[in-house]
């Protein structure tokens, strides 16, 4: 079984003078901490660990375009009464790809002072994805108020998550997790009140979440949407194998494969295999090329190839 370990990056205060934090040095001792460089590779076993580096990546802006940025953000203001929630939010976190100190600010305030409760929870996460520890303290804040409710305190968990991964506030993960674990128990992502996943749903919920932070508290939970929730078993499988916990995935895996699956079963099936390793899931992958489901042996082959090209990069 791969070995536990919940990730605990420690690295220095990334404030100089008014200066950006720069994602990109981060990105480059992330990557260089986390994936091995080792002949026998196998990427799907650390799925997380190139999650956890590819999401930093895609959270790398411009900042050579702070004017512009300006602009928007007079948009914004000028149209507030007449744009909807929506149309709001996809515009805070449009303007939250550029690294400007006038967009930090214009995220700190909408999280003051925005009447709409999605408003400011898109801004919070946002805000926290510029890994600048002088926004700390707004959010902070925010998570004292009274009376949060389910969709604020998945946004100021996520927030305290991205801070505890990426620098080196590595406490706030066990602030997110209490969080986590007092509503994503009841919750999942697509019923708590407010939230929208036709925006982006690969970007928030508790299964990003918890897979973010890893380790026994993850295990934990994917464990038990295992067992409670039979829709979404074969994710929650998959999940338990890329973090390393084979015990209950692997003879699901393999029950699915021997009974030909329903929907997309069989898809997570080889996928969790993959990340499983051993001889016995490969070959039960390989079998699959032959299938003559298109779809299935497509994804089949793919797993050999992406190896094979993930080695040759290593």
């Amino acid at each position: 079984m791969k070995k536990i370990t919940l990730i605990t990056i420690v690295m220095g205060v990334f404030v100089i003078a008014n200066a950006q934090v720069d994602k990109r040095k981060i990105l480059e001792k992330l990557t260089s901490e986390l994936i091995p460089q080792t002949e026998d590779f196998n990427p799907f076993q650390y799925a997380r660990e190139e999650y956890i580096v590819t999401y930093l990546g895609l959270s790398i802006g411009t900042s050579d375009y702070c004017e512009k940025a300006k602009e928007e953000i007079e948009m914004f203001y000028e149209h507030d009464s007449i744009v909807n929630e929506k149309e709001k939010c996809e515009l805070i976190h449009y303007l939250s790809r550029f690294e400007c100190q006038e967009v930090y600010s214009f995220l700190e305030t909408q999280i003051n002072i925005a009447q709409s409760e999605a408003v400011r929870c898109e801004a919070i996460v946002d805000l926290a994805w510029s890994l600048d520890p002088n926004y700390l303290p707004c959010i902070s804040k925010y998570a004292k108020k009274d009376s949060l409710s389910a969709l604020e305190k998945l946004a100021i968990a996520r927030a305290f998550t991205i801070f505890g991964i990426y620098t080196s506030h590595s406490e706030l993960k066990e602030d997110a997790i209490k969080l986590f674990d007092e509503i994503c128990y009841d919750f999942s992502s697509d019923t708590i009140p407010g939230f929208d996943t036709s925006m982006d749903p690969t970007r928030s919920g508790c299964f990003w979440s918890y897979y973010m932070l890893g380790g026994e508290v993850a295990l934990n939970y994917y464990d038990s949407m295992f067992e409670q929730d039979e829709s979404r078993r074969p994710s929650a499988a998959l999940l338990l194998a890329e973090l390393g916990e084979y015990e209950k995935a692997l003879p699901y895996f393999v029950e699915i494969i021997k009974s030909g699956g329903i929907g997309n079963q069989i898809l997570y099936a080889i996928k969790g295999l993959a990340a499983i390793g051993t001889e016995e899931a490969f070959n039960l992958i390989r079998e699959q090329i032959q299938s003559k489901n298109e779809a299935i042996a497509k994804e089949a082959k793919w797993i050999f190839d992406y190896i094979e090209m993930k080695r040759r990069e290593e």
